[in-house]
């Protein structure tokens, strides 16, 4: 991948977490509202809010360590193929042990 192309995805997943974010607090902030609004008992708003917030959570942070761990493949994808890049230039030069140093240590 391009750093173009890397510099747009970032932007994407930056601007997708974001609107996730703003989202889920527009989701709680309207079940608060409904449920100060038609429930009596603090027991039952605590209920009604806890269960949004923690489906709304678990959905936010599932968001977030995708994104994390797919940044993480794209590191380790951008390594290897960097890796087999070296490899390919040692083999192709074996019989010069200077300029498999060189290959090998850049």
């Amino acid at each position: 991948m391009s750093n173009a192309q890397g510099a747009k995805a970032d932007q994407m997943r930056t601007y997708l977490g974001f609107s996730v974010i703003v989202i889920a607090l527009v989701i709680v902030v309207i079940v608060f509202l409904a449920s100060v609004g038609k429930l009596t008992a603090s027991t039952d708003v605590t209920t009604a809010i806890g269960s949004v917030t923690t489906v709304t959570g678990t959905l936010v942070g599932f968001f977030f360590g995708n994104s994390a761990g797919s940044a993480g493949k794209e590191n380790a994808l951008t390594a290897r193929d960097n890796a087999e890049k070296k490899l390919r230039l040692a083999a192709v030069n074996r019989g010069d042990p200077d300029q498999l140093r060189k290959i090998l240590e850049s």
